[in-house]
């Protein structure tokens, strides 16, 4: 409530939570959205922390991202899905006394690790361009099906979520 007292239009909560490396949201993180997004104090949820892209789902009026993946990291771990992670936008029109999202859309991402320096890729942009090695290809076509999969897969595309771009 303080940040709307404050004069905020939109409200975005970021939260850190998750497990690391799961897809599926927890427990938890399934409990809390819904709670948090009805609340008329916040409009948008983003999550963090599980390390690999996790479910987009609209909740009532508002929008929940549960895990944005990762952007520019070298873990430990390896596995492929904690080098992907989605870039998200949002776009928020005013309608009588609140804001609405009325367009939600995402890119999936890549991190690039060879050669260095380590780089984020625009999964879309980078397999339009022609000149992709067939190696680099197939693994940037692995991280879009696996990211549009698990951003789908708690109902948003059938509430509006689309890719930014498509390949």
């Amino acid at each position: 409530p303080r940040a709307r007292r404050a004069g905020a239009d939109v409200v975005v909560v970021a939260l850190h939570w998750g497990d690391e490396y799961q897809h599926e949201p927890n427990e938890q993180q399934r409990a809390l959205a819904p709670a948090l997004v009805r609340s008329p104090d916040v409009d948008l949820l983003l999550g963090h922390h599980a390390h690999v892209p996790q479910p987009i789902e609209r909740v009532g009026g508002g929008w929940v991202v549960y895990g944005m993946g990762n952007m520019v990291a070298h873990h430990g771990t390896s596995d492929p899905a904690n080098e992907e992670g989605l870039l998200v936008r949002f776009t928020f029109t005013q309608a009588r006394t609140r804001w609405l999202v009325t367009e939600a859309a995402y890119a999936p991402l890549l991190v690039a690790k060879s050669p260095p320096p380590i780089r984020l890729l625009d999964v879309a942009a980078t397999l339009s361009d022609g000149g992709v090695d067939p190696a680099r290809r197939d693994r940037l076509e692995v991280a879009w099906d696996r990211t549009t999969e698990v951003a789908g897969a708690r109902g948003g595309h059938d509430h509006g979520l689309t890719p930014i771009a498509a390949p």
